[in-house]
């Protein structure tokens, strides 16, 4: 193997094709082997499968870009940008879990952050997947909460991950390669050069592709900026009429007492991007490595983040798990110069189940892509709308619930313990995009929609499984 400093060499055979996730959209054709030439004709090369470079973010909402400038250029700039992106649990655990196996949580069974190191499959995960197809698979960063450190996960050839992100920003504790150890130094760096010496071992083997997963703390709490983004200053927030709700009559009890307005949400705002500054300057490296192998071109990019974060709207901050929109809408983008449309906005509904489908076709498991849950961006999709959910965890004062949600309305059932509905909300998209009137509980029955329908299409939705999912 090469060394992580050594230069790649200049005739290194043919290339291996990446595929970089970075959630956006777009369609992309997957790359197909060239057909066989007649005995009498030169023999045609046959493409490798293509790399997987997935890029995933803690706790970071849509609106966030603006501290990603470098990011924003090699994403939006020069890929597709799928801007009706939602996590379908805002929770991390359920959601990384989801991104990993292409499955809503109700068929994974990662319901809460505790279940991760007891529940999760992890023969159901990408890593398993393209191991099989003999992929070289690495991952660095964040893995689960509740996941036990010194575990190291399985099919990985590489690994150097923590399970909580408030407490890896500096000097955290890590497993590296089966090795707990304190890790000195900002976290962000950490992981940009641990991927430059992945890309540069990859780039050794010539007939293997890889697939590398990079999972960032930020910009979950505690929001610790790097030292020379301490001080950094943003553009002003345009917050929207959500933001510190004082008429919640209609919404959930729990959300009383939530008061929280313009003023903290606009101080965790600016933390948030703050650290975000540093996750730009680990992308931008990390482009710089593939650049070096002569990679770039041939990468399919994913970035996302695994769900949501609240500023404020309807009085609640500094927390995700609610089914409002800024808690379960993620941003997403896709890059692959050549087959992935650069700079243009795909609107169409998109999910966190999305990327394991959309990579496993891309890396020509077909019939494991069609298992799933999900849906590739790599075909046109039809769907119209997309299920939520969200369980119930210890101490947690929210109740379990599940949504529905179309580009017209969004329905939300809450549950007791006995899965018994306790509360119903609506919300009129169209008339009424931040949420703030439930049709349901307004004082209004002449204004009240038709339900009941849509409450046992939720019902079926909440068991779907491949197919059957929307």
């Amino acid at each position: 193997m090469v060394p992580a400093d050594q230069p790649a060499a200049e005739n290194h055979g043919m290339r291996k094709v990446i595929v970089i996730l970075v959630l956006a959209t777009a369609l992309v054709m997957p790359m197909r082997a060239a057909p066989l030439a007649a005995p009498s004709a030169v023999r045609q090369e046959v493409p490798l499968p293509p790399n997987i470079l997935l890029i995933v973010t803690d706790d970071q909402r849509t609106d966030t870009m603006e501290a990603m400038p470098k990011t924003s250029h090699l994403f939006a700039d020069q890929g597709t940008t799928f801007s009706n992106t939602y996590s379908t649990t805002p929770l991390c655990c359920p959601s990384r879990s989801s991104i990993l196996t292409g499955l809503y949580a109700h068929n994974h069974h990662v319901e809460t952050q505790s279940h991760a190191g007891t529940t999760l499959d992890v023969g159901l995960t990408l890593q398993h997947y393209l191991s099989e197809s003999n992929y070289y698979t690495g991952f660095i960063g964040k893995w689960l909460n509740g996941w036990k450190l010194d575990v190291r996960p399985p099919y990985l050839n590489e690994v150097a991950f923590f399970t909580s992100s408030g407490i890896a920003y500096d000097n955290g504790m890590w497993n590296v390669d089966g090795k707990v150890k304190e890790v000195p130094g900002y976290s962000t760096d950490f992981i940009a050069k641990r991927a430059s010496g992945f890309i540069a071992r990859a780039d050794s083997i010539d007939d293997q592709p890889w697939f590398l997963v990079m999972t960032p703390p930020q910009p979950h709490s505690p929001f610790t900026a790097q030292q020379k983004y301490a001080d950094k200053r943003f553009g002003p927030w345009v917050s929207d009429p959500s933001v510190g709700e004082d008429d919640k009559a209609d919404k959930p009890v729990w959300l009383e007492n939530k008061k929280a307005g313009r003023y903290l949400g606009r101080k965790v705002r600016l933390k948030q991007l703050r650290t975000l500054r540093s996750v730009d300057d680990m992308v931008a490296k990390t482009f710089r490595s593939l650049d070096a192998y002569g990679e770039t071109n041939r990468t399919l990019a994913v970035f996302m983040s695994d769900n949501g974060y609240l500023w404020g709207e309807h009085g609640i901050v500094d927390i995700k798990r609610f089914p409002y929109t800024p808690s379960v809408q993620v941003p997403l983008y896709l890059r692959w110069p050549g087959h992935v449309a650069e700079g243009v906005t795909d609107e169409r509904f998109a999910a966190n189940v999305d990327i394991a489908p959309t990579v496993l076709e891309a890396a020509g498991n077909l019939d494991r892509a069609g298992q799933l849950d999900g849906r590739s961006l790599l075909q046109p999709s039809s769907r119209q709308k997309i299920l939520l959910e969200y369980w119930r965890g210890v101490g947690n004062p929210l109740d379990t619930w599940a949504s529905v949600r179309t580009t017209d309305y969004q329905y939300i059932e809450y549950y007791d313990s006995n899965d018994t509905v306790i509360y119903r909300e609506y919300y009129d998209l169209v008339e009424d995009p931040y949420e703030l009137e439930n049709l349901l509980d307004n004082g209004d029955v002449l204004d009240d929609p038709e339900w009941l329908s849509i409450s046992n299409d939720l019902a079926q939705m909440r068991t779907c499984s491949g197919a059957t999912c929307p």
